[in-house]
């Protein structure tokens, strides 16, 4: 199956890219896509404990499955002040 990825804020930085398009196996878990994203784009290695993952503009957890068509979005911390 096939998410769609979108790299927002800093992730974007570390992945050079923008979004991109992501192949997973049927009843991947957005666990399964984070490995899978970390050794794609080795630049997201240090920042995926710390990034949070929504599907479909909803926060989920890494156990949440994902399916055809999902768009799949990286939100890494922000802070300001």
């Amino acid at each position: 199956m096939n998410v769609q990825v979108l790299f927002l804020g800093p992730a974007r930085d570390f992945a050079h890219a923008d979004s991109a398009s992501l192949t997973l196996g049927e009843g991947a878990t957005v666990a399964q896509a984070r490995d899978v994203l970390a050794e794609g784009y080795p630049g997201l290695r240090a920042a995926m404990p710390t990034i949070r993952f929504a599907v479909n503009e909803t926060f989920v957890e890494d156990a949440a499955a994902l399916t055809e068509g999902d768009e799949l979005a990286l939100i890494p911390p922000v802070s300001g002040g």
